[in-house]
């Protein structure tokens, strides 16, 4: 009986060092995308907060518009501004988290590269379609 308790007792002993170290992972593992919930949006004149804005490795942004729900836009200080459609999200979130791969979509097809764009120290602002869009952010508490 001994026999058996002690080999219960190792495969209790294994499943609660698995379950430790697979969350120990998720808890400690480096975060590629980190959410900013400050972020605001100007369009035009107009302010609102319907924004989703991530701050990526490399001074990188990802953001989502509410107001143009068909797309996801990536900003890379090489490679400029990208606005990729959604039929292209599943490769766009293989680039976007991807460190071999320059950031925005690879084709004409699946996405817009935007000119005049200008980064500020809190502030991204560019142009598209003819309104004059602003995406803000306040810097992340110390």
């Amino acid at each position: 009986m001994s026999g058996t308790s002690q080999s219960r007792r190792r495969i209790l002993t294994f499943v609660i060092l698995i379950v430790v170290v697979v969350g120990a992972f998720i808890i400690l593992r480096p975060r590629l995308w980190v959410k900013n919930k400050t972020a605001e949006i100007t369009v035009d004149g107009r302010l609102s907060e319907d924004v989703k804005l991530f701050h990526g490795s490399d001074d990188r942004l990802l953001f989502y518009l509410k107001e143009d729900p068909q797309g996801a836009y990536v900003y890379d200080s090489h490679f400029g501004l990208w606005r990729c459609t959604t039929s292209y999200f599943a490769n766009f979130k293989i680039i976007a988290f991807s460190v071999h791969h320059s950031s925005g979509c690879a084709d004409s097809e699946n996405g817009d590269v935007m000119t005049s764009v200008k980064l500020e120290t809190q502030s991204l602002a560019f142009q598209y379609h003819d309104e004059h869009i602003i995406v803000s952010w306040q810097p992340a508490p110390r």
